[in-house]
């Protein structure tokens, strides 16, 4: 319960020094499902637990479970609200082939995604700081943004989890992405923002783990990307010119010693052309 799951403590009434929850449903004999969450702090010990002894929720009802048994193959939900905690994510599944009809399954929250693309921003455009990475749907869903932070602002500040527009973080620069993306279907682009700033983009389509239409956006304004190979063309047309400068006295110099013998032997030549020996 760290990180972008900080929220969920509260939301399962557990102690501040949770760090782990685990939660066992099982079937008494009478019928009824008892549901137990078990609260572990960060050395994995006990803290406290929270029993519901008539639970309604039955992990068999959820969709991904329903369509994990219907297939031998691994199935990808579309993004929806967690029942267990206050998150936005996707759920990979797969049957277990059991006579039971187990089925293992595996939640991938928006804002861990968000997290693992503000550490590969910090680490490849650490020196530009207004670059962006994001994830979107081609239906205008933001599924994840470099930007953490606002990220999970806009998480948190919904009554119910929801998935951002891509509009509502960032630069801006997102929705003319997008717009010119569906327009052209190339992957490398060259945008304007509504502030009349170009940036370089490239749009790359992700595997189906991540949902059908689900793309990766990397935006990077064209001045910070082109800018030292700009800085680096004029200090060299400086350099260059600066060595020009210095050169001229000596190539006049060297002009003057080779002109002066030579403007003597035009001299002689003359004479002894006129007869005068």
């Amino acid at each position: 319960l760290d990180g972008d799951r900080e929220a969920a403590r509260s939301f399962l009434n557990a102690p501040q020094e949770t760090m782990f929850a685990v939660q066992s449903i099982a079937t008494e004999p009478d019928g009824r499902r008892d549901a137990q969450w078990r609260f572990l702090d960060r050395a994995k010990i006990q803290l406290a637990t929270n029993v519901d002894t008539d639970t309604k929720y039955d992990p068999r009802q959820r969709p991904w479970y329903e369509a994990a048994q219907k297939t031998s193959e691994t199935i990808v939900t579309d993004y929806y609200a967690f029942a267990s905690v206050p998150s936005v994510g996707l759920t990979v599944a797969r049957r277990w082939g059991d006579a039971n009809g187990n089925v293992f399954a595996a939640d991938l929250t928006l804002s861990s995604v968000s997290k693992y693309l503000d550490s590969i921003r910090a680490s490849e455009f650490g020196a530009i700081g207004n670059a962006e990475i994001a994830m979107f749907h081609m239906d205008g869903r933001l599924l994840a943004h470099s930007d953490r932070a606002a990220y999970e602002r806009v998480l948190n500040a919904a009554a119910t989890p929801r998935i951002p527009n891509i509009d509502e973080i960032g630069a801006g620069i997102l929705p003319p992405i997008v717009a010119q993306f569906r327009r052209d279907g190339s992957e490398r682009l060259h945008v304007v923002d509504a502030d009349g700033m170009d940036w370089l983009a490239h749009v790359a389509k992700l595997p189906a783990a991540f949902g059908d239409g689900t793309y990766l956006a990397v935006a990077v304004p064209r001045d910070n990307f082109l800018g030292p190979l700009a800085r680096s063309a004029r200090e060299t047309l400086l350099i260059s010119i600066l060595v020009i400068l210095a050169s001229l006295p000596i190539v006049y110099l060297m002009a003057n010693a080779i002109s002066a013998p030579l403007a003597r032997v035009q001299g002689e030549i003359d004479t002894i052309h006129d007869f005068h020996l």
